[in-house]
């Protein structure tokens, strides 16, 4: 199984150019099924948009320039788009500072809520996971 972070729309957030074809090559492989991770809707630790990690253009805000272009639109990720995570989530947090749900991917297919830090959610989880990569579905 291969971990990559959500892909967003590849636009370069200071000049607006579309870089979708080459970011398509970096990320596509054909024969990998993929788990998307990550704080799809910012940080719990951006209460304030100082530089770095929380800033206003490509940090982890939820009022970043990032953050609203990966979630722009909807169901460009994939065919099928499955969210897991965690209210006990120490990485990536249960809820941003605008108090929205992390890592959920609005127009997903279904999102799964289970106990656990981080760590633990992803290693307990592994049969979840095995089952929506290879069946789409969690039965």
């Amino acid at each position: 199984m291969r971990f990559a972070f959500r892909p967003f729309l590849a636009e370069n957030v200071w000049t607006r150019e579309n870089h979708w074809d080459l970011l398509l090559l970096l990320w596509s492989t054909p024969s990998s099924p993929w788990q998307l991770i990550g704080a799809n809707r910012g940080s719990f630790l951006c209460l304030l948009p100082f530089p770095g990690a929380c800033n206003l253009v490509t940090g982890l805000s939820c009022h970043s320039r990032f953050i609203q272009n990966i979630n722009s639109r909807q169901r460009y990720e994939g065919k099928y788009i499955f969210s897991i995570y965690s209210q006990q989530d120490d990485k990536v947090g249960f809820k941003n500072a605008c108090g929205e749900v992390t890592s959920s991917i609005i127009g997903s297919d279904q999102e799964f809520q289970r106990p656990g830090n981080h760590d633990q959610l992803m290693a307990n989880t592994v049969g979840l996971q095995r089952k929506l990569i290879e069946k789409h579905t969690p039965e």
